[in-house]
């Protein structure tokens, strides 16, 4: 997974998260906030539009409580200006329950709940700054600092573009002191680690959550993920390995794991990988694995295992890269005259062959066959990116002629 698409699957799932942060709300620690001597008026108004929204009747309910508040402005203050916001909300219209919230806070700037729903709306309206300022107010006033308020309060900075106070965030909430974290959490965490540019900061966390969970192949792909993101290929090799033991990962997985092996030079381990991947299907790829397999083979200096693979791939499928492949393979068991052949091969089926036309001049020289040798290198040095070396090599031929 890129690091666009990473982003991209959390703003998704922030979205759903936050649409059920009413919800969520339910199991918030509020302090009690005392109603105070309401005026008799804003008492049947409350009274009023509660009935009404239990009735799914919201535009009458925000009717009943805009009315309180001007008809007096007695009427005016926290309560008032909380509920009708309420009922703001559930009219979906955003804007003026924002207006009514930040009224709410300025009457009382100790209203937890105030606090939460102005994160609330600010985060639906695109508003992040402001929400991750509520947030962090929320739960400055809650009595005990709670779990998901703080989860809410990375998410926006992360969402408004401030990846450091979102590490900061995220970090007090996999530190432990809210108890093991979770795989979302978690998730999170790594995607503000990254945007920090803290990734690395963000391993102890995972390790610990696979040595939890060993048996989550979640853990292990963000384990793998992380990795990635710190260019520290070794361990996402090793994560994505463990996760595929797991649960067999999909093709495009299997592709990405052996190249892992390749990019660590561990070529022998991309090959069976490689051939999982080409057992699974998607034919229209087949001829690009088939090169990576014989690639990987002569990385790992399996010269036998290349021939063998090759041989029976190049009688069902050829291409010019998979003949140019073997006579490297046996250019490099000093195999002059089938490296020659090979090579021949590669250029009938394209002409362009440049390297295939130049290794045929070389294949020839070490035959002592110049003339030929001469032939094949004066076709190579047509083109420019072999002209240098072929230049090298005509010469070599001249002084042996």
């Amino acid at each position: 997974m890129t690091t666009r698409h990473r982003m991209n699957a959390l703003v998704v799932a922030i979205g759903l998260l936050l649409a059920a942060s009413a919800a969520l709300s339910q199991g918030i620690d509020f302090p009690d906030e005392p109603i105070g001597n309401l005026p008799g008026a804003v008492k049947r108004a409350l009274f009023q539009a509660q009935g009404l929204q239990k009735e799914q009747r919201y535009a009458e309910a925000v009717d009943v409580l805009a009315k309180c508040l001007s008809s007096d402005p007695r009427n005016d203050g926290r309560v008032l200006r909380f509920h009708l916001g309420n009922a703001l909300m559930l009219a979906d219209r955003l804007d003026d329950a924002r207006q009514h919230y930040e009224a709410c806070v300025r009457h009382d700037d100790k209203s937890a709940q105030g606090w939460f729903q102005l994160a609330r709306v600010s985060y639906e309206l695109g508003d992040y700054a402001r929400a991750a300022q509520a947030f962090a107010a929320v739960n400055g006033l809650l009595p005990q600092r709670n779990a998901q308020v703080l989860y809410f309060t990375g998410i926006a900075h992360l969402m408004n573009e401030k990846p450091s106070p979102a590490f900061e965030a995220l970090s007090q909430l996999v530190g432990g002191a809210f108890g093991p974290p979770s795989l979302d959490w978690c998730n999170t965490f790594v995607s503000a680690a990254y945007a920090a540019n803290r990734i690395t900061e963000s391993f102890p966390v995972l390790r610990a959550l696979v040595e939890r969970e060993p048996g989550s192949v979640g853990a292990w792909r963000l384990l793998y993920q992380a990795g990635l993101m710190a260019r520290d290929y070794r361990q996402a090799a090793v994560a994505l390995t463990v996760a595929d033991y797991v649960q067999p990962i999909d093709r495009k997985e299997l592709v990405e794991l052996a190249n892992l092996y390749e990019q660590i030079d561990v070529p022998v381990r991309a090959i069976p990988y490689y051939k999982r991947a080409l057992s699974s299907g998607a034919d229209g790829d087949a001829a690009k694995l088939h090169e990576r397999i014989a690639g990987a083979y002569l990385s790992a200096r399996d010269y036998d295992g290349a021939i063998e693979f090759l041989g029976d791939v190049l009688e069902r499928a050829p291409t010019p890269v998979l003949w140019s492949l073997l006579g490297d393979v046996h250019y490099k068991r000093d195999e002059y005259e089938q490296a020659l052949n090979a090579f021949g091969r590669c250029v009938a089926l394209d002409p362009e062959e440049d390297r295939a036309l130049y290794m045929m001049g070389l294949c020839a020289y070490e035959l002592e066959r110049y003339d030929e040798a001469r032939q094949h290198t004066l076709a190579a040095a047509r083109f420019e990116r072999q002209s240098e070396a072929a230049d090298r090599l005509l010469r070599a031929i001249e002084r042996r002629r």
